[in-house]
């Protein structure tokens, strides 16, 4: 268990609280169906004991991996109930329904407690799988964790990028809008032609300018 990711503890914990759920429908019933059946309250919680906690403790010896003879009862865990469960909604439905109502209605109950019951001590089992496939599972876990940072990574680095490119955008404009706005006032075609100076050449055009020299040759093609 100690190789677990987060997200098994999270599904284990889930599973053993609905397992907790249906224990406190199922050992109550159980005990109460013994003790209508032999009326002593000793005998059915010793029965209650016999059979509901030993195939819950040979659950536990196989989710171990402690294979013994007994083991095999526990898959007989999800149905240890099953009659007392009847019995016990039977003695709910008979109360409100009549003729074969009870009846049927408790076995649609029980066969649906029964089988959610089942599958979730099979899911159960499922978490408790061989060890280097747990290492394998961890270390797929930790690889995707490093991706997602380095997808977050090359995600800023470019936002970065795009803010660098449009400042150095803004600059130059800037530098631009400073040559056009200082001296003297500049023709419309003057200004046209002073607007595509490439960057690197704004400040020799700026000089051929003051000067009052031509600074076409500078411009961009």
């Amino acid at each position: 268990m100690f190789l677990w990711t987060a997200k098994r503890w999270v599904t284990f914990c889930i599973l053993s609280t609905m397992i907790a759920v249906l224990l406190s429908f199922s050992i109550p019933s159980s005990v109460a169906f013994y003790n209508w059946i032999f009326g002593d309250i000793r005998v059915a919680v010793g029965l209650m004991a016999i059979i509901d906690v030993t195939c819950l403790v040979t659950y536990c010896m196989s989710l171990a991996n402690i294979h013994t003879r007994i083991t095999v009862l526990h898959h007989f865990t999800p149905f240890a109930s099953a009659v007392p469960l009847y019995h016990l909604f039977n003695e709910l439905a008979v109360k409100q329904l009549t003729g074969y109502g009870p009846m049927t209605v408790s076995v649609i109950a029980t066969g649906l407690v029964v089988a959610l019951s089942f599958y979730i001590y099979k899911s159960i089992e499922d978490l408790f799988v061989d060890p280097i496939r747990l290492a394998e599972e961890r270390a797929e876990y930790h690889t995707k964790g490093l991706l997602l940072i380095k997808t977050q990574y090359d995600a800023m680095q470019r936002k970065m990028l795009e803010v660098s490119q449009q400042a150095r955008e803004l600059e130059h404009i800037t530098d631009r809008q400073t040559m056009l706005t200082s001296g003297k006032a500049l023709t419309r075609e003057q200004f046209r032609v002073a607007y595509n100076v490439s960057h690197k050449n704004l400040t020799k055009a700026k000089a051929l300018y003051d000067k009052g020299e031509d600074f076409n040759h500078l411009c961009k093609s």
